[in-house]
Protein backbone atom coordinates (compact mmCIF):
# COMPACT_ATOMS: atom_id res chain seq x y z
CA UNK A 1 0.00 0.00 0.00
CA UNK A 2 1.34 3.75 0.03
CA UNK A 3 3.07 3.87 2.77
CA UNK A 4 3.95 6.78 5.54
CA UNK A 5 6.62 4.39 6.55
CA UNK A 6 9.19 7.02 5.42
CA UNK A 7 7.25 10.13 6.50
CA UNK A 8 9.39 11.34 9.11
CA UNK A 9 13.06 10.50 7.60
CA UNK A 10 12.95 11.33 3.69
CA UNK A 11 11.73 14.10 1.57
CA UNK A 12 10.05 12.66 -1.77
CA UNK A 13 10.55 13.56 -5.14
CA UNK A 14 8.83 11.86 -7.95
CA UNK A 15 7.30 11.72 -11.42
CA UNK A 16 3.73 11.03 -12.26
CA UNK A 17 2.91 7.05 -12.83
CA UNK A 18 2.12 6.31 -16.21
CA UNK A 19 -2.11 6.13 -16.51
CA UNK A 20 -2.63 4.14 -18.94
CA UNK A 21 -4.86 0.72 -18.24
CA UNK A 22 -3.46 -2.46 -18.87
CA UNK A 23 -6.46 -5.53 -19.39
CA UNK A 24 -5.46 -6.70 -16.25
CA UNK A 25 -8.59 -8.52 -15.06
CA UNK A 26 -11.81 -7.18 -14.35
CA UNK A 27 -12.51 -3.63 -11.96
CA UNK A 28 -15.58 -4.01 -10.24
CA UNK A 29 -18.02 -0.63 -9.76
CA UNK A 30 -16.43 1.03 -7.20
CA UNK A 31 -18.08 1.99 -3.57
CA UNK A 32 -18.28 4.50 -1.47
CA UNK A 33 -14.86 5.39 0.12
CA UNK A 34 -15.53 5.88 3.56
CA UNK A 35 -12.12 3.87 4.69
CA UNK A 36 -10.08 6.62 3.79
CA UNK A 37 -9.64 9.79 1.74
CA UNK A 38 -8.78 8.40 -2.01
CA UNK A 39 -9.24 12.01 -3.33
CA UNK A 40 -5.90 12.51 -1.76
CA UNK A 41 -4.10 9.53 -2.32
CA UNK A 42 -5.14 10.14 -6.33
CA UNK A 43 -3.57 13.78 -5.73
CA UNK A 44 -0.22 12.02 -4.35
CA UNK A 45 -0.42 8.77 -5.73
CA UNK A 46 3.00 10.10 -8.29
CA UNK A 47 5.24 9.93 -4.99
CA UNK A 48 4.72 6.50 -2.99
CA UNK A 49 7.31 4.96 -4.80
CA UNK A 50 9.89 7.18 -4.01
CA UNK A 51 8.73 7.61 -0.51
CA UNK A 52 8.64 3.88 0.61
CA UNK A 53 11.43 3.02 -1.84
CA UNK A 54 15.44 3.04 -1.82
CA UNK A 55 18.05 3.12 0.41
CA UNK A 56 16.26 3.99 3.26
CA UNK A 57 13.73 1.25 3.04
CA UNK A 58 16.30 -1.17 2.89
CA UNK A 59 17.84 0.39 5.79
CA UNK A 60 14.56 0.21 7.93
CA UNK A 61 13.84 -3.59 6.77
CA UNK A 62 10.81 -2.64 4.82
CA UNK A 63 12.28 -4.41 1.86
CA UNK A 64 13.04 -7.42 3.96
CA UNK A 65 9.66 -7.59 5.97
CA UNK A 66 8.07 -6.98 2.50
CA UNK A 67 9.71 -9.94 1.03
CA UNK A 68 9.20 -12.20 4.30
CA UNK A 69 5.43 -11.42 3.99
CA UNK A 70 5.26 -12.20 0.39
CA UNK A 71 7.25 -15.85 1.07
CA UNK A 72 4.34 -16.76 3.21
CA UNK A 73 1.32 -16.36 1.03
CA UNK A 74 -0.83 -19.40 -0.59
CA UNK A 75 -3.44 -19.98 -2.75
CA UNK A 76 -5.46 -16.64 -3.53
CA UNK A 77 -4.43 -14.05 -2.34
CA UNK A 78 -6.49 -10.69 -1.62
CA UNK A 79 -4.11 -7.28 -0.88
CA UNK A 80 -6.03 -4.26 -0.17
CA UNK A 81 -4.85 -1.05 0.41
CA UNK A 82 -2.45 -1.82 -2.69
CA UNK A 83 -1.83 1.46 -4.09
CA UNK A 84 0.85 1.86 -6.81
CA UNK A 85 1.65 -1.67 -6.15
CA UNK A 86 4.97 -1.26 -4.14
CA UNK A 87 4.22 -4.96 -2.66
CA UNK A 88 3.24 -6.23 -6.17
CA UNK A 89 6.68 -7.71 -7.26
CA UNK A 90 7.64 -9.44 -4.33
CA UNK A 91 4.85 -11.99 -5.09
CA UNK A 92 6.33 -13.18 -8.33
CA UNK A 93 9.02 -15.39 -6.06
CA UNK A 94 6.08 -17.32 -4.64
CA UNK A 95 5.48 -20.29 -6.15
CA UNK A 96 2.35 -21.71 -4.12
CA UNK A 97 0.17 -18.40 -5.14
CA UNK A 98 -2.31 -19.14 -7.62
CA UNK A 99 -3.52 -15.76 -7.85
CA UNK A 100 -3.80 -11.95 -6.23
CA UNK A 101 -6.40 -9.70 -6.31
CA UNK A 102 -5.61 -5.89 -5.42
CA UNK A 103 -7.94 -3.85 -3.74
CA UNK A 104 -7.85 0.16 -3.58
CA UNK A 105 -10.12 3.24 -3.70
CA UNK A 106 -7.72 5.62 -5.25
CA UNK A 107 -8.19 5.31 -8.77
CA UNK A 108 -4.90 7.32 -9.39
CA UNK A 109 -3.19 5.18 -7.33
CA UNK A 110 -4.42 1.86 -9.07
CA UNK A 111 -3.40 3.46 -12.14
CA UNK A 112 0.24 3.14 -10.84
CA UNK A 113 -0.40 -0.40 -9.97
CA UNK A 114 -1.58 -1.00 -13.62
CA UNK A 115 1.23 0.34 -15.82
CA UNK A 116 3.52 -2.00 -12.72
CA UNK A 117 1.60 -5.29 -13.80
CA UNK A 118 1.43 -4.41 -17.39
CA UNK A 119 5.42 -3.40 -17.59
CA UNK A 120 6.21 -6.72 -15.12
CA UNK A 121 3.50 -9.13 -15.52
CA UNK A 122 3.14 -11.58 -12.39
CA UNK A 123 3.34 -15.09 -13.50
CA UNK A 124 -0.08 -16.21 -12.17
CA UNK A 125 -3.80 -14.29 -12.62
CA UNK A 126 -4.37 -11.13 -11.56
CA UNK A 127 -7.24 -8.65 -10.86
CA UNK A 128 -7.64 -4.87 -10.18
CA UNK A 129 -10.50 -3.84 -8.06
CA UNK A 130 -11.47 -0.26 -7.37
CA UNK A 131 -13.00 -0.61 -3.87
CA UNK A 132 -13.50 0.70 0.21
CA UNK A 133 -11.42 -1.87 2.08
CA UNK A 134 -14.59 -1.22 4.55
CA UNK A 135 -17.16 -2.58 2.11
CA UNK A 136 -15.06 -5.28 -0.02
CA UNK A 137 -17.70 -6.72 -3.13
CA UNK A 138 -16.08 -9.97 -2.73
CA UNK A 139 -17.42 -13.21 -1.49
CA UNK A 140 -17.26 -13.90 2.40
CA UNK A 141 -14.21 -16.91 3.24
CA UNK A 142 -13.00 -16.75 -0.46
CA UNK A 143 -9.23 -16.55 0.12
CA UNK A 144 -6.34 -18.34 1.78
CA UNK A 145 -4.40 -14.80 2.89
CA UNK A 146 -5.32 -11.56 2.92
CA UNK A 147 -2.43 -8.64 2.53
CA UNK A 148 -2.58 -4.79 4.08
CA UNK A 149 1.04 -2.84 4.10
CA UNK A 150 1.25 0.35 5.75
CA UNK A 151 -2.50 1.03 5.00
CA UNK A 152 -3.71 0.23 8.40
CA UNK A 153 -2.94 4.20 9.80
CA UNK A 154 -4.83 5.84 7.52
CA UNK A 155 -8.24 4.12 7.97
CA UNK A 156 -11.11 6.29 9.32
CA UNK A 157 -11.92 3.17 10.68
CA UNK A 158 -9.31 0.48 10.93
CA UNK A 159 -11.54 -2.12 12.98
CA UNK A 160 -14.50 -2.15 10.61
CA UNK A 161 -11.60 -2.62 7.63
CA UNK A 162 -10.20 -5.58 10.03
CA UNK A 163 -13.81 -7.18 10.50
CA UNK A 164 -13.91 -6.69 6.45
CA UNK A 165 -10.87 -8.63 5.97
CA UNK A 166 -11.47 -11.50 8.43
CA UNK A 167 -15.22 -11.56 6.91
CA UNK A 168 -13.13 -12.63 3.12
CA UNK A 169 -10.66 -14.63 4.64
CA UNK A 170 -11.20 -17.87 4.64
CA UNK A 171 -11.49 -20.11 8.02
CA UNK A 172 -8.28 -21.36 7.91
CA UNK A 173 -6.52 -18.74 6.61
CA UNK A 174 -4.13 -15.93 7.43
CA UNK A 175 -4.08 -12.02 7.34
CA UNK A 176 -0.71 -10.96 6.95
CA UNK A 177 -0.11 -7.26 8.11
CA UNK A 178 3.20 -4.86 7.53
CA UNK A 179 2.20 -1.90 9.74
CA UNK A 180 3.21 1.21 11.20
CA UNK A 181 2.85 0.70 14.98
CA UNK A 182 3.69 2.51 18.47
CA UNK A 183 6.68 1.69 19.58
CA UNK A 184 6.74 -0.36 23.29
CA UNK A 185 9.94 1.66 23.97
CA UNK A 186 8.60 4.41 26.63
CA UNK A 187 10.64 7.33 25.50
CA UNK A 188 9.88 6.34 21.69
CA UNK A 189 6.18 5.54 22.69
CA UNK A 190 5.71 8.99 24.57
CA UNK A 191 7.27 11.20 21.34
CA UNK A 192 4.93 9.42 18.93
CA UNK A 193 1.55 9.62 21.19
CA UNK A 194 2.71 13.73 21.02
CA UNK A 195 3.33 13.51 17.63
CA UNK A 196 1.16 11.54 16.01
CA UNK A 197 -2.53 13.65 15.35
CA UNK A 198 0.03 16.64 14.50
CA UNK A 199 2.18 14.60 11.38
CA UNK A 200 -1.54 13.00 10.52
CA UNK A 201 -2.93 16.63 9.66
CA UNK A 202 0.11 18.36 8.37
CA UNK A 203 1.80 16.38 5.81
CA UNK A 204 0.96 12.85 7.21
CA UNK A 205 -2.03 12.59 4.70
CA UNK A 206 -4.13 11.19 7.61
CA UNK A 207 -1.51 8.22 8.45
CA UNK A 208 -1.86 7.76 12.69
CA UNK A 209 1.75 5.91 12.70
CA UNK A 210 0.52 6.19 16.78
CA UNK A 211 -1.72 2.45 16.46
CA UNK A 212 -1.88 -0.62 18.84
CA UNK A 213 -2.54 -2.94 15.89
CA UNK A 214 -2.76 -5.98 18.39
CA UNK A 215 -5.46 -4.09 19.84
CA UNK A 216 -7.72 -3.16 16.73
CA UNK A 217 -6.94 -6.97 15.78
CA UNK A 218 -8.79 -8.31 18.97
CA UNK A 219 -11.54 -5.28 18.63
CA UNK A 220 -11.91 -6.75 15.07
CA UNK A 221 -12.48 -10.70 16.74
CA UNK A 222 -9.23 -11.41 15.42
CA UNK A 223 -6.21 -13.69 17.12
CA UNK A 224 -3.02 -12.59 16.49
CA UNK A 225 -0.93 -15.35 15.86
CA UNK A 226 2.34 -13.57 15.75
CA UNK A 227 3.73 -10.04 15.89
CA UNK A 228 7.86 -9.25 15.35
CA UNK A 229 9.08 -5.26 15.40
CA UNK A 230 11.30 -3.61 12.92
CA UNK A 231 13.16 -0.44 11.76
CA UNK A 232 13.80 0.58 15.34
CA UNK A 233 10.02 -0.05 16.79
CA UNK A 234 8.20 1.81 14.74
CA UNK A 235 7.27 -0.85 12.09
CA UNK A 236 5.46 -4.26 13.14
CA UNK A 237 4.57 -7.33 10.98
CA UNK A 238 1.69 -9.17 12.27
CA UNK A 239 0.17 -12.29 11.17
CA UNK A 240 -4.13 -12.41 12.26
CA UNK A 241 -6.17 -15.28 11.87
CA UNK A 242 -9.95 -15.45 12.33
CA UNK A 243 -11.40 -15.46 15.76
Amino acid sequence: MRSKALLLLTTATAVRPTTRRAALGAVFTPTAAVAYDAATYDRYAGSYDDLDGGQAAKALGIAAARKALAAKCVGRVLEVGAGTGLQAPFYAATRDITEVTFVDASRGMLDGLRAKLSNAPLPFKTEVVEADAARLPLSTGAYDCVVDTFGLCVYDAPVAVLRELGRVVKPAGRILLLENARPSNALLGAYVDATAGFVAKNGGKGCRYDQDVEALARSAGLRVVRSERFGGGFFGSFELAPG
